[in-house]
C-alpha cells in the first residue's frame, strides 16, 4: 500500500513540475482611424505565461510579428496588448460588439484602468508599439509590466514598466549603440525576414 502511495506521489509531483507551454492567441484587432493618424490596435491573451523575462520578451515579440498587422503606407501606427488569459480577460474579448465599443481603450485613461475586472496590475504583461517616426521612418518600444506596484498605483499611474527600444530608423546612431543588444537583434531579425 505505502510503495503505491509512493509511486502515485512521484507520478503526481512529475506530471504538475512539467513546463506547461506558453499559448498565445490573437483576441482583438481594430483598425483605428483618427483626423490625423491610422492603425492597428491588437490584444493578445497569453497562457502559462513564462518566468523568465527574456524568454517572454522575445515570444511577445514573435507574436507580435507574426498574428498581427503590418504597419504599411497608409497606416502610423501598430499597438498590440498582452494580456494573461483569465475569466475577466477571456470574458472581456467575448462580448458583444457594441459593448466593446463602449468599453473601448478604457486603459488609456487613469480612472478607466481596472475597469470591468479585465485590466490590471494582475492581467497586464505589456505591450508594443511600431509608429512612424518620421513619415518614412519607425520606431518599435516594447514595455514589460515589472508588476511591482500596487493596484491602487497601477490605476492612478498604470503600470511599472521596462521599456525597451527594439527599432529606431529615426537616430541612425541609435542602431550602431544596439547592435550587440539581444533584444534589438532578435527583433530586427524578424522583422526584416517578415518584410521580404
Amino acid at each position: 500500500m505505502m510503495k503505491k502511495l509512493l509511486v502515485l506521489i512521484l507520478l503526481c509531483m512529475l506530471f504538475s513540475c512539467q513546463k506547461k507551454e506558453p499559448i498565445f492567441t490573437l483576441v482583438d484587432s481594430k483598425e483605428k482611424i483618427h483626423s490625423d493618424s491610422r492603425g492597428f490596435n491588437n490584444y493578445i491573451l497569453i497562457e502559462n505565461v513564462p518566468k523568465d523575462k527574456m524568454e517572454l520578451k522575445q515570444l511577445m515579440i514573435h507574436h507580435f510579428l507574426s498574428l498581427t498587422p503590418r504597419i504599411d503606407t497608409l497606416h502610423t501606427y501598430t499597438t498590440c496588448m498582452f494580456l494573461k488569459s483569465t475569466r475577466a480577460t477571456r470574458k472581456r474579448f467575448s462580448i458583444t460588439d457594441d459593448e466593446i465599443v463602449s468599453r473601448e481603450d478604457t486603459y488609456m485613461i487613469p480612472r478607466g484602468r481596472n475597469s470591468y475586472s479585465w485590466y490590471n496590475n494582475k492581467t497586464y504583461v505589456g505591450y508594443i508599439f511600431i509608429g512612424r517616426c518620421s513619415k518614412m521612418n519607425l520606431k518599435a518600444e516594447m514595455y514589460l509590466n515589472l508588476g511591482t506596484q500596487s493596484s491602487i498605483g497601477f490605476k492612478e499611474r498604470g503600470a511599472d514598466e521596462e521599456i525597451d527600444v527594439l527599432l529606431n530608423e529615426c537616430d541612425p546612431i541609435w542602431y550602431i549603440q544596439n547592435e550587440e543588444n539581444e533584444l534589438v537583434r532578435y527583433f530586427n531579425n524578424l522583422w526584416f525576414r517578415v518584410e521580404e
